[in-house]
C-alpha cells in the first residue's frame, strides 16, 4: 500500500508537533525548577510562554494523531467489527 502524499504530511505534522511538545516541555519546566507544587507553581507555570507553547503543540498533536488514525482505518472498519462482535454474541 503506496502512501499518499497526504498521509506523508500528517506524518510529519505529527512528529514535529510532538517533538516541539517534548521541547517546550523541557523549556517551560526549567522556569519551575526549585518550586514546589502549589498555587505559586500553577501561577508561575502560567506566566511562561513555552508552556502555553507546550499546550498548543500538545493539542495540535492529538489532532494530527487523529487525521493520521482516520485515514489509515477505513470507516466501515470499525462498523463491521462491532456487527461482526455483536453478531456473535450469544443470547
Amino acid at each position: 500500500m503506496a502512501l499518499s502524499l497526504r498521509m506523508v504530511a500528517f506524518w510529519s505534522a505529527f512528529l514535529a508537533l510532538d517533538t516541539a511538545t517534548q521541547l517546550f516541555f523541557k523549556k517551560a519546566s526549567q522556569g519551575l525548577e526549585g518550586l514546589s507544587f502549589g498555587l505559586s507553581f500553577i501561577g508561575t507555570a502560567l506566566t511562561i510562554p513555552a508552556f502555553w507553547l507546550m499546550i498548543l503543540c500538545y493539542i495540535g498533536t492529538f489532532l494530527a494523531w487523529m487525521a493520521v488514525l482516520t485515514r489509515s482505518f477505513p470507516s466501515g472498519v470499525s462498523t463491521s467489527a462491532i456487527e461482526r462482535a455483536s453478531s456473535t454474541r450469544p443470547s
